[in-house]
């Protein structure tokens, strides 16, 4: 089953599962004991789809403190036991915010690219990591041989994600942040040039997958604590949302035919694999 929270004990190295409100769907990760040892707080959800939760530190009954739906990465109690320190990308781009345990407000401090915040007991400091990444794409032939070095596509200085080759050509489909937000880039090896297919504000894309025809383009767009699917029309740039309005999803791919695409949701709960008629507009 999911993942659940324990207690260690210092003194004799014994290990209690703690009794409190567990989820059937859902992993309880990454608990932080308040410095003021009266609360444990913890992350549920699978990457990137995570909120923090608290509960006494007896178990017992737990509350939802965020309601971001986003990707976590690190969190740590403030001294005065009632706020913490958080890393979030549900406004589309990895943030340090401060958030009150008890009201659930979150008040952006500014730092992009802030991630793992740790906050000293004793000082009023904190330290975090803060990404600033230069990721490529490569390339290799099959018939190459074993030590043969890869060949460089459409490089940047900024990162190069989720490459996706065309059906019927050699044209290239990736995300790039390389002209400041995360967007779909095309690349032709013919004319050794890229463009942007899309222009979305403050989300992140991940997961660019053909139409068979080699037409379209299906992709994910996360941010404000949603998860949506569209698609991109290449020779237009025009695009449209292919999920349900309240949908989140995860991964999409078009069927054979190209009639209907395939989607992970979790509008029922657990996540589960959905298909989605695009003529018809409705989903199973």
């Amino acid at each position: 089953g999911p993942s659940t929270l324990h207690l260690l004990s210092l003194e004799d190295g014994s290990v209690t599962p703690i009794e409190y409100q567990r989820s059937d769907n859902n992993p309880d990760i990454q608990p932080r004991v308040s410095p003021d040892g009266r609360r444990i707080a913890f992350r549920r959800g699978g990457v990137p789809y995570s909120d923090i939760f608290v509960m006494s530190a007896d178990g017992g009954a737990v509350r939802q403190v965020t309601r971001l739906r986003a990707r976590l990465r690190g969190f740590d109690w403030l001294p005065d036991s009632a706020h913490m320190l958080v890393s979030s990308d549900h406004n589309g781009q990895q943030s340090l915010y401060l958030l009150s345990v008890e009201s659930g407000e979150l008040t952006s401090l500014g730092m992009l690219g802030a991630s793992y915040p740790v906050v000293s007991r004793g000082r009023s400091l904190a330290v975090f990591q803060q990404d600033n990444a230069d990721i490529n794409l490569q390339s290799f032939r099959f018939d190459a041989a074993p030590d043969a070095a890869g060949e460089g596509i459409a490089s940047s200085t900024r990162l190069e994600a989720w490459p996706a080759y065309a059906p019927n050509d050699d044209r290239l489909v990736f995300v790039s942040n390389r002209g400041g937000d995360s967007q779909l880039w095309l690349f032709e090896p013919g004319a050794r040039t890229s463009y942007q297919l899309t222009h979305h504000k403050n989300v992140e894309l991940t997961a660019p997958a053909w139409s068979p025809d080699g037409r379209r383009v299906l992709y994910v767009a996360r941010g404000n604590g949603r998860s949506e699917l569209f698609s991109v029309d290449v020779d237009s740039g025009q695009t449209r949302q292919e999920s349900d309005e309240g949908d989140n999803v995860r991964y999409g791919t078009y069927s054979i035919d190209g009639r209907s695409v395939y989607y992970v949701s979790d509008r029922d709960g657990p996540w589960q694999l959905w298909q989605r008629s695009i003529e018809r507009r409705s989903s199973r």
